[in-house]
């Protein structure tokens, strides 16, 4: 089951890598329940599930921080005059 997790998330990182969003949804998919996972564990290990929980959220806070691929900058905001 953990070797299928992580071929997923290997499979993930190198689609997000790339430049595709479709790498991007499946990263946060995959650290959404990862995050979720650590969280049912705080009881039985709480250091290394806050160390787990932080590096999801980080992990999700980058994929989805960025904006769009390829995008420059200037476009993210609202456009002037609209």
């Amino acid at each position: 089951m953990f070797i299928i997790w992580g071929a997923l998330q290997l499979v993930a990182g190198g689609v997000a890598w790339s430049g595709h969003i479709l790498g991007n949804i499946i990263g946060v998919g995959v650290c959404a329940i990862g995050a979720m996972i650590w969280f049912l564990l705080v009881f039985a290990a709480p250091w290394a599930s806050l160390v787990g929980i932080g590096i999801n959220v980080a992990v999700i806070f980058a994929l989805t921080g960025a904006g769009w691929p390829n995008k420059p900058v200037e476009d993210w905001g609202p456009k002037p005059g609209r």
